[in-house]
């Protein structure tokens, strides 16, 4: 499939290209400054996340709801899951292992599911 408008696809692969960079930099802030618990950081970045969320969806003007009203709950539960649970305990990783050791092992995620979802003949 190829894409409509070559500015866009170059942004996109920018932000792609850029997040990790700038997720690590905020790691090694996060470490060296942040005072706070996890919970409270975990807490702040999940509303400034629900703010600029709420700010895009007024901007584009389309409805961020799925159509299917049963998918609706089941968005709750992965949110539940993922962001408030999975990153509340990456962060406290971070301040239990530091933040040099958490990027390391992130590094090494995509290596980890590449093989093992290699077919091995």
């Amino acid at each position: 499939m190829a894409s409509a408008d070559p500015t866009r696809e170059a942004a996109g692969l920018a932000a792609a290209l850029l997040a990790p960079l700038l997720a690590a930099l905020g790691f090694v802030l996060w470490d060296r400054y942040w005072a706070g618990s996890a919970f409270a950081l975990n807490l702040y970045k999940c509303s400034a996340a629900s703010v600029l969320f709420a700010m895009t969806v007024g901007l584009d003007g389309r409805s961020a709801l799925p159509e299917s009203a049963r998918a609706i709950p089941l968005l709750c539960v992965s949110s539940l899951l993922g962001i408030i649970v999975g990153d509340l305990a990456w962060l406290s990783s971070m301040g239990l292992l530091g933040a040099h050791r958490v990027i390391l092992v992130d590094s090494l995620k995509p290596c980890v599911y590449i093989s093992r979802n290699t077919a091995v003949p």
